[in-house]
């Protein structure tokens, strides 16, 4: 590794935080393969604002000759993984995957796929310690203005298309007791635990991902039987509007489906899917007709063109040999994904599902979940299983900036754009 070329390393610290710049200084002690330089950080009373401000300054100082550069802050700190072998290798496959930037450790990200054995690459994410950044994003940080509320993390991820992190990681946030940018990350313990859990679940997502790949199936259409199926579909009503009327303009011209109207007088009508009293009334009248899957929607669903008996049933007898609980149908944001099909993905959690499948098997551990008193009440059909997927597209016309950031996922995990 003799002719391993030094990287020019800009490190970014408030002059005023000397214990940050001894830090910093000593992380990089004995790593010749960086080239470092500390910078003293552009002051403001919006601290992400002034870190966005010395990033530029970066990019318009220190990068004329350079195809990239890592930009760290000063509670940068080395992990046991890391090695200049590892380092050399993840920036290898970025360059040849033709990232934007390359992230050294992920405090949280919602989706993680393998571009290689190091090297993931990911939906969004957050953590700016350690970030290789190149050439070809260099003018998207110049040119980009930076709002008041905005983080300079968040900011990178969602202007750059081709978001990499390093696994295992190979940089963590050293915890100084404060936080001169993210008052949140005061709390003792926490930026360690986030960087915990986010290493953790790329775990968790390469054993889903492992675990679907073996339960795969594609159905034949000669497998798929559209006779004679019938869903009861219980429709949530929510307004003071017509339910008849909604039935016969949305539910008429679909036989698969059949509607029954289910009353609340919840007081919460944006919750009411996710609603401790409703689901309990729903899933006991489930339990007692012996169905084998029901569909959950309410009076703000509308049907996406996406939408086909074929496609609909299709996916539920896929998702059901997959061994799903449960079976979103779209969603306005969603946590952690993997996708596990052509046109599903498991899922951490969805917002706001207005139009739901659940199995059979999920009717005992819903009530059984809405049973104990420690379980929390928000975000029911979420957290009461893991085994839970959603459909894309969707065939509930919900968020179409959540349906394109799944569709992009999916390009990512190599799943063909296929017509249904």
């Amino acid at each position: 590794m003799n002719s391993f070329k030094p990287i020019p390393t800009i490190a970014i610290n408030l002059k005023k935080r000397t214990d940050r710049k001894a830090h910093i200084i000593k992380e990089f002690e004995g790593r010749p393969e960086f080239r470092l330089t500390i910078v003293d950080a552009i002051e403001d009373t919006i601290g992400a604002r002034g870190l966005w401000q010395t990033l530029q300054y970066i990019i318009r100082t220190y990068t004329a000759e350079e195809e990239y550069i890592i930009i760290c802050e000063d509670d940068h700190q080395f992990t046991q993984h890391y090695s200049i072998q590892l380092l050399t290798a993840a920036v290898h496959d970025a360059v040849s995957n033709h990232a934007d930037v390359l992230c050294g450790g992920a405090s949280w990200f919602n989706s993680a796929i393998p571009l290689s054995q190091h090297a993931y690459w990911t939906e969004k994410y957050t953590g700016l310690q350690f970030t290789i950044i190149f050439k070809k994003f260099y003018e998207n940080i110049l040119h980009t203005p930076f709002n008041d509320n905005d983080a300079a993390d968040l900011k990178i991820s969602s202007l750059a298309d081709k978001k990499l992190f390093i696994y295992p990681f190979i940089s963590i946030q050293k915890e100084f007791g404060y936080s001169d940018v993210t008052a949140k990350n005061n709390a003792a313990g926490r930026v360690d635990e986030l960087f915990k859990t986010s290493e953790a679940n790329v775990t968790t997502l390469k054993n889903i991902a492992r675990y679907y790949s073996a339960r795969q199936k594609t159905l034949t259409q000669d497998e798929i039987s559209l006779q004679d199926i019938c869903i009861t579909t219980y429709i949530v009503k929510t307004t003071n509007g017509d339910i008849e009327q909604y039935i016969d303009r949305h539910f008429s011209d679909k036989p698969e489906l059949v509607p029954i109207v289910v009353h609340s007088d919840d007081k919460h009508p944006s919750h009411l899917l996710s609603s401790a009293r409703v689901l309990k009334n729903i899933m006991t009248a489930a339990a007692a007709t012996e169905d084998d899957v029901i569909i959950i929607c309410d009076e703000y669903h509308q049907f996406s063109p996406a939408y086909s008996s074929g496609y609909l049933i299709r996916n539920i007898l896929e998702a059901y040999q997959q061994g799903a609980d449960i079976l979103f149908g779209g969603g306005n944001d969603f946590g952690l994904v993997v996708p596990v099909s052509e046109h599903r993905f498991w899922v951490g959690s969805v917002n706001h599902p207005q139009f739901t499948i659940i199995f059979k098997a999920a009717f005992s551990k819903i009530l059984v979940y809405l049973d104990d008193v420690t379980s929390p009440e928000n975000d029911i059909l979420s957290a009461f299983s893991s085994n839970k997927m959603v459909l894309c597209p969707f065939v509930s016309t919900t968020s179409p900036t959540t349906e394109k950031r799944l569709l992009t996922i999916r390009e990512y995990a190599g799943y063909a754009e296929n017509s249904h």
